[in-house]
């Protein structure tokens, strides 16, 4: 399924830093997965954790970075992986 690249950036930026939502614009480049590293890094200081997501979603990352299709189930995977991520390393920051 072809989702467009700046949905899905507003979606990054949407779960994890939504106060910054106008940002997304960062996460629409073919650079995605050094952009999202260094944005989580500076957000939680997490590396272990952040290099963990990246590697995990890394075919993902690189499918929305070169705009290839992915599928319904890769992005719910992603969004999904960011979500849990958000929950563990970012709210229990701010808590």
């Amino acid at each position: 399924m072809r989702f467009e690249r700046e949905l899905l950036a507003r979606n990054i930026m949407n779960i994890i830093d939504e106060k910054n939502h106008f940002n997304y614009a960062i996460f629409n480049d073919s650079d995605l997965k050094n952009k999202l590293h260094d944005y989580l890094i500076d957000m939680t200081h997490e590396n272990d954790a952040v290099n963990a997501l990246i590697n995990d979603n890394s075919i993902i990352i690189d499918k929305i970075a070169t705009s290839q299709d992915i599928t319904i189930d890769e992005r719910n995977d992603f969004m999904n992986s960011l979500i849990y991520f958000k929950l563990k390393y970012i709210m229990h920051k701010d808590a």
